[in-house]
């Protein structure tokens, strides 16, 4: 998958809540950094953690802007919360050799 692709299919696994599309583009030894620094290392902490905001919200990230370079992409989107509520995302996913995220740090702006 391009760089691009990856960004797109986070984007699209989140918004569906696809857990096992979601999982398979992190790579086993991957860090989620959240916009509070708190970092979630390894595909079952990232998955125990994704399964969590599943069952409690419903984000429905609209991807905006993304920037594409050979094994990372930075990407803006909004996302909308329960009850209407818009935040922005900027999301940078760094890829490893096998295309796979390995590490993606994500940071907010409240609207």
């Amino acid at each position: 998958m391009k760089p691009e692709d990856v960004a797109r299919a986070y984007f699209t696994a989140v918004r569906t809540k696809d857990l096992d599309a979601f999982g398979r583009l992190f790579a086993e030894d991957a860090v989620f950094v959240f916009p509070d620094g708190k970092e979630h290392a390894g595909l079952p902490a990232i998955l125990e953690m994704e399964r969590a905001a599943f069952a409690g919200t419903s984000p429905s990230p609209t991807p905006r802007v993304m920037i594409v370079g050979d094994r990372a992409v930075a990407g803006e989107a909004d996302i909308e919360l329960l009850g209407g509520r818009v935040i922005q995302v900027a999301n940078l996913f760094y890829l490893n050799d096998d295309g796979k995220i390995q590490r993606l740090s994500s940071f907010t702006k409240w609207l």
